[in-house]
């Protein structure tokens, strides 16, 4: 009997110690926020697309953010996004679940570019992580349709990482695939 409460009361500080570390996350303080509290980036006024689409970003409008739109052709998204210490873990470098957020994301602004009015529903994210970036940082996300169907989207994403001052040099940090239903 002692040892299943000892398993019960272990597992209720495990609950409590889980809590308190999401309850301190920038990361989750914003995904757990009220949607109607975030301020959406406007698009409309970067490419004519948008105005058609009237395409918003909320999940990115993170807070002391950045995040720009470089350049936008058909099937081919490129964003800038500084990276604050915000978006960052606890070793201080670019946190997985942004990366993994910022490719869901610009998988529908992909698909959008495209001309489809359906940006679709995700049905599969691949996340590969090849390097880090730090605070100061200049992520650079390039998202590219690989083939949009009738039913289903494929896109490639690619984050690089530009060190603040350096020259353009840039480090692929985080490359991933984005599957979308869109039928």
């Amino acid at each position: 009997m002692s040892a299943s409460l000892e398993s019960g009361d272990l597992g209720a500080q495990m609950q409590e110690l889980h809590r308190e570390i999401i309850s301190n996350s920038p990361i989750y303080k914003f995904l757990l926020q009220d949607v109607g509290s975030r301020s959406p980036l406007d698009l409309a006024s970067l490419h004519p697309i948008w105005e058609i689409l009237g395409l918003t970003i909320g999940l990115l409008s993170l807070p002391s953010s950045q995040l720009t739109i470089h350049s936008v052709s058909p099937g081919i998204v490129i964003a800038h996004l500084p990276l604050t210490g915000n978006l960052l873990n606890g070793r201080k470098v670019l946190h997985g679940s942004v990366s993994a957020t910022i490719i869901d994301w610009i998988g529908g602004i992909v698909i959008a570019s495209t001309g489809s009015a359906n940006r679709g529903v995700s049905v599969d994210i691949h996340v590969t992580y090849s390097g880090a970036a730090k605070e100061g940082d200049l992520l650079i996300i390039e998202g590219k349709s690989r083939k949009v169907g009738r039913n289903l989207a494929f896109i490639g994403v690619e984050i690089r990482a530009r060190k603040a001052g350096s020259d353009g040099e840039e480090k692929i940090v985080v490359s991933g695939s984005h599957t979308k239903y869109v039928g």
